[in-house]
């Protein structure tokens, strides 16, 4: 009996290391996970309903109760879900093009100001050759060039209204409002200082001369 009771603090002991290098080597495995995502650019980290913490190089789904995405290269600088994420998921998954000709000024400049009011990141195609023509009409379906025309994932549409494009937008999950840029704000415009008074007895026609 003694001799038994000799050897039970020891398998305790044993038994304590081996819990405590599992939770060492859980650590260690997290961190080398996050180390190897780290080469792809973007790290997402978020919390399922079972209040697990996951990390992926990909977005998780809708489903979760929290996300956080942090962009390797910038210390200390962490973005929840919002505006910004929402407004990269919809460039990513539907990219925008606008289509315009030089013949175009006034309408395509509205439309041009349109999505730059959004905040919609964009490209722009100069229908200028018999190619781009081409172009035009194979991707809009259409027997001739009509501008300016968008095409926001693989939905399109020639000829500008805007109830028509915000409709496509917001479809597409692009927030209704600018994002502004993070750490920025718009100062607002200084107000015009009025003119001093003449001094007293000053000629006012010497003045404005």
């Amino acid at each position: 009996m003694a001799a038994r009771t000799a050897g039970a603090p020891r398998r305790e002991s044993r038994a304590k290391a081996r819990r405590a290098f599992g939770a060492g080597g859980l650590a260690i495995a997290g961190l080398l996970l996050v180390a190897s995502l780290a080469q792809a650019g973007t790290v997402y980290r978020w919390v399922d309903k079972a209040g697990r913490v996951h990390y992926s190089d990909q977005p998780p789904t809708a489903e979760v109760r929290s996300i956080q995405e942090k962009r390797l290269g910038a210390a200390n600088e962490v973005e929840t879900s919002g505006p910004g994420y929402a407004l990269r998921r919809a460039a990513e998954a539907y990219p925008v093009t606008l289509w315009i000709a030089h013949d175009c000024q006034q309408e395509c400049r509205t439309a041009r100001d349109f999505l730059k009011r959004r905040g919609v990141p964009f490209s722009e195609t100069v229908v200028t050759s018999a190619e781009d023509t081409e172009r035009f009409k194979r991707e809009f379906e259409r027997a001739e060039v009509f501008v300016p025309a968008v095409t926001v994932g693989r939905r399109k549409m020639a000829g500008f209204a805007e109830p028509s494009w915000a409709g496509m937008l917001d479809d597409a999950g692009y927030p209704r409002t600018a994002v502004p840029a993070r750490g920025r704000t718009v100062p607002d415009a200084a107000p015009v200082p009025a003119p001093a008074p003449p001094p007293p007895g000053a000629n006012p026609d010497a003045q404005r001369r």
